[in-house]
């Protein structure tokens, strides 16, 4: 009987040590849960951040390249402007001999 009883005892104090152990398992298991929750709760705000992002991304590579695009454009603007400033010197300098010409040769 008194086996028995020792033997019990025993018994009980095993299932005190593992209820005490499933206990702490427990609290870490509910305060887990209510980070992951209150990460849940975070979630909208954190997508729209990245959609923001994402849309300021995609508008900042479009005016990169409408930028590029400008550059081209301008160089080739540039370069037909001083190809114009050169025929102007020509007509000038056809005009002036023209105008000599006309000077020497009154007719």
């Amino acid at each position: 009987m008194e086996q028995k009883v020792t033997t019990q005892h025993s018994e009980i104090q095993k299932l005190l040590t593992e209820n005490q152990q499933i206990a702490v398992t427990h609290v870490a298991l509910r305060q887990e849960l209510a980070a992951a929750q209150q990460e849940i709760q975070r979630m909208p705000s954190i997508i729209l951040g990245l959609q923001k992002f994402f849309g300021c991304r995609s508008a900042f590579g479009y005016e990169k390249k409408a930028n590029a695009d400008q550059l081209v454009q301008r160089q080739a603007m540039e370069k037909n402007l001083v190809s114009m400033a050169r025929d102007v010197e020509k007509l000038r300098a056809e005009l002036t001999n023209a105008e000599k010409r006309q000077r020497l040769n009154p007719d």
